[in-house]
């Protein structure tokens, strides 16, 4: 969590205003390599079976305050974690025989508050939104208790999902290349599992689980 508040701190101070700096075109999609740091989120990271890499995208519109240097961005967007098969689950499957994975998705939306900073071009903001995940199993392995003992029904593995609204932070810097195209970085910290999941899920992620992760996106301005 220290790891967590110190990143959106950092952002933040990046990122105060000065000169105005208006953009002509307001209307933009960003397309997005997500980035899970073991480091900062291990019990995603151990959810995804070590997978580190999704993508992701969103459609948002710049909206200019009076005062000329800030502006308010309402967004919708949509990210995707596909996992690997967990290790420790892998370990107890008999040769040729594939553990199960799952992927986290997440639709969300929200709004951010931007503002330009002493370096032209470069704005910095932050944000609050809405996120619906879902941890999904890719596929339908069987399960054995051991490599040596037999299929066992009882670790049939199920999804864990919980598509209630759950609420999320961010906070990024945006680089405006040419008026057609930008490039953010960015980092996401938002809620998911709240409950321990081992009644609902045999093959159950890390609980309580927040997930979180860093955006390198490219976005397109029309």
């Amino acid at each position: 969590m220290n790891r967590t508040l110190m990143s959106l701190l950092v952002l933040g101070a990046l990122a105060l205003p000065a000169t105005a700096q208006q953009s002509e075109k307001s209307t933009f999609i960003k397309s997005s390599v997500l980035y899970v740091s073991e480091a900062y989120n291990n019990d995603q990271f151990v959810y995804n079976g070590g997978k580190t890499r999704g993508w992701g995208f969103e459609l948002g519109y710049d909206y200019a305050m009076p005062d000329a240097f800030s502006f308010i961005t309402p967004w919708i967007g949509y990210g995707r974690f596909v996992g690997n098969s967990r290790p420790e689950l892998q370990a107890i499957q008999p040769a040729g025989v594939l553990a199960p994975r799952f992927d986290l998705t997440a639709w969300r939306t929200g709004v951010d508050f931007k503002w330009n900073t002493p370096v032209k071009n470069l704005r910095g903001w932050m944000g609050i939104n809405l996120n619906f995940f879902d941890g999904n199993q890719l596929t339908a392995g069987r399960v054995y208790s051991s490599s040596q003992a037999g299929y066992d029904p009882s670790l049939l593995p199920k999804s864990i999902n919980e598509s209630r609204a759950k609420w999320g932070v961010r906070a990024g810097l945006d680089y405006q290349l040419t008026k057609d195209w930008s490039a953010h970085v960015q980092y996401d910290a938002a809620q998911w599992l709240s409950y321990n999941t081992s009644a609902k899920a045999r093959l159950k992620g890390m609980n309580p689980m927040n997930p979180s992760w860093f955006a390198f996106s490219a976005g397109y301005h029309f």
